[in-house]
């Protein structure tokens, strides 16, 4: 049996299916998730044993940071414009990833902060505020650290939709773009 196709004869089925086309999203997925489990491993080998409210809190506190660095490094390949996952995934559809990305993201920087300041404070015995302040300003590179994590804060403020139909296109792009 045959049908028109735009004027065109075609034989029914004849079309060239790309069975793989419809497999790339699943793989793309489980590929990001197997690398967040392979990151949890490492700390896992790495971690000789947790003891008490503050070895948890900071094994917690440094769990939370390395998946951050991980999604980070995931954030940028969604969008990295990589032919294979643009022409099988979509732009629209990796847009999407890296803006639910993006929350998790920072919900983890968020979490890894306030969860390593607590352990720490009750590992020296300490209060937050006089802890955060000791973190801040004597452990190296943490003040970097601390303007970078505000500046990825403000980013993700930023980008949520209330605050992004205020802000010109150009206004938030620059913003995102220093964060990268």
């Amino acid at each position: 049996m045959t049908t028109t196709f735009s004027g065109t004869r075609a034989i029914r089925g004849s079309r060239r299916r790309r069975p793989y086309r419809h497999a790339v999203p699943f793989l793309a997925q489980l590929a990001i998730w197997a690398g967040g489990a392979g990151v949890l491993a490492l700390w896992w080998i790495d971690t000789t044993s947790v003891v008490g409210p503050a070895g948890w809190l900071t094994g917690a506190g440094r769990i939370t940071g390395l998946l951050a660095g991980y999604a980070c490094a995931v954030l940028l390949a969604l969008m990295a414009r990589v032919p294979l996952l643009d022409h099988t995934v979509g732009t629209d559809r990796l847009a999407r990833w890296h803006a639910w990305g993006g929350r998790c993201t920072v919900s983890l920087a968020l979490a890894h902060t306030l969860l390593i300041i607590w352990g720490y404070s009750l590992t020296s015995h300490a209060n937050v505020v006089g802890q955060t302040a000791t973190l801040v300003l004597h452990y190296p590179d943490l003040l970097k650290g601390t303007a970078g994590f505000l500046l990825f804060l403000a980013t993700g403020v930023l980008s949520a939709r209330a605050a992004r139909r205020r802000l010109s296109y150009e206004t938030w792009h620059h913003q995102h773009f220093a964060t990268y």
